[in-house]
């Protein structure tokens, strides 16, 4: 029997989004245990545990200091409470387009115990991370060997991206304090591709929709933070974009998995 993978992907109210996520992550070809982990959510989602879904609650933080620090803490309660060899590091709006991409994922480890996405383009941002953000892997699909991240002290902390790091609180995401430590380590890292700021990502492994979730926790300013960004491309595309993508994956579940979606439906 093939080895279990954990799949953890922090969620935010995007309950909508479960069902396809589930019926992508649930039809590999090695068997996996799917965690999500909510990260204060308005409504709940405890309905959608099964034998392999579980549903796990990390608690909010002050979002005055980092809206992404509660995503850090969800991926660092992951990294530390799995129980299987490999963890996959995830986002409910990323969906896996080959039945194989755990299998394959996996079988980078021997060579490579982290493999995933690189982080976005940040040469931009902040000027504590805009010169530093090259080499540093991404949280969106991300797999890890448990045991050398363990061994290696390779943590998701806010507070030791400041204090190590002298990144500033805007300067500072998700994945930069683990990014930084995984360079710092020397661990022998196999970069995938590169994450996209406020775009459809897609490739032959993966398509991440980014803009969704982030369009719904910024749903009123969220014009303004792409132009800020200086992202040429309006919202309405983008929404467009992701749309149709929904609409090709699940033919793709239907006509190639040949994969009944309604058996996911939890909800």
């Amino acid at each position: 029997m093939k080895e279990k993978v954990t799949v953890a992907m922090a969620h935010y109210n995007t309950p909508e989004l479960l069902q396809l996520s589930l019926a992508l992550w649930l039809n590999q070809t090695v068997p996996c245990e799917v965690w999500i982990l909510d990260t204060g959510s308005t409504e709940s989602i405890d309905h959608w545990a099964s034998d392999n879904v579980k549903i796990i609650h990390i608690p909010q933080c002050n979002p005055k200091r980092h809206t992404a620090e509660v995503v850090a803490n969800a991926c660092q309660y992951a990294q530390d409470n799995c129980t299987t060899k490999y963890l996959m590091q995830t986002h409910v709006d990323v969906y896996p387009k080959s039945r194989h991409m755990l299998e394959y994922w996996m079988s980078l480890m021997s060579e490579h115990p982290v493999a995933g996405y690189g982080m976005s383009d940040r040469s931009f941002f902040d000027p504590s991370i805009k010169d530093r953000w090259q080499g540093v892997m991404g949280h969106s699909l991300t797999m890890v060997d448990v045991d050398v991240v363990r061994a290696n002290k390779i943590d998701w902390s806010l507070q030791k991206g400041v204090d190590k790091y002298g990144l500033s609180i805007n300067g500072w995401d998700t994945e930069v304090t683990f990014g930084m430590d995984l360079i710092e380590s020397g661990i022998a890292l196999r970069f995938l591709g590169r994450d996209k700021n406020f775009k459809l990502a897609s490739d032959k492994w993966h398509s991440h929709c980014r803009s969704y979730t982030t369009a719904k926790m910024h749903a009123s300013n969220y014009k303004n933070v792409i132009n800020a960004y200086g992202n040429s491309l309006s919202f309405e595309v983008l929404q467009e974009e992701i749309k149709q993508e929904f609409i090709r994956l699940k033919k793709m579940l239907s006509d190639s998995w040949k994969v009944d979606i309604n058996k996911y439906n939890h909800g």
